[in-house]
């Protein structure tokens, strides 16, 4: 007859455990100034009083952890930046959430937005993840 180790599954089992729950842990990181990143857009909406903002998500994404950078460029055009203050280190499979910030410069009458992320188009997400 066999004689069957318990301990090795046992090891198995917790650094299974372990490794499964260090990954629900992890937390937000700050960005230093000089390595803040502009965000990559994948659509916007302007609406009367904010502007919405598509971007990725891997599962640890919040409004709270992006700035808007504005600038008035004359009368009626503000230059418009999204920055992302914190990183997402979450490991979920990436999908689009929307990011709501309130217009800047909302003196002006009818304002033109000139803005400076780049963009990517939505629909190329599923060809990179097979969907």
């Amino acid at each position: 007859m066999k004689k069957f180790n318990i301990i090795s599954p046992l090891v198995f089992t917790l650094l299974l455990l372990f490794s499964a729950g260090s990954q629900c842990g992890y937390e937000n990181v700050d960005i230093s100034e000089e390595k803040k990143m502009i965000e990559v857009l994948y659509g916007v909406e302007v609406y009367s009083d904010s502007i919405e903002f598509q971007v990725l998500s891997s599962g640890c994404t919040h409004n709270e952890h992006f700035k808007l950078q504005a600038n008035q460029l004359n009368d009626n055009q503000i230059s418009v930046q999204l920055i992302r203050t914190k990183k997402d280190l979450c490991r979920a499979l990436p999908w689009l959430i929307n990011i709501k910030v309130a217009i800047p410069f909302s003196d002006i009458l009818y304002p033109e937005f000139i803005f400076t992320n780049p963009f990517k188009n939505k629909h190329s997400l599923k060809n990179t993840y097979g969907n």
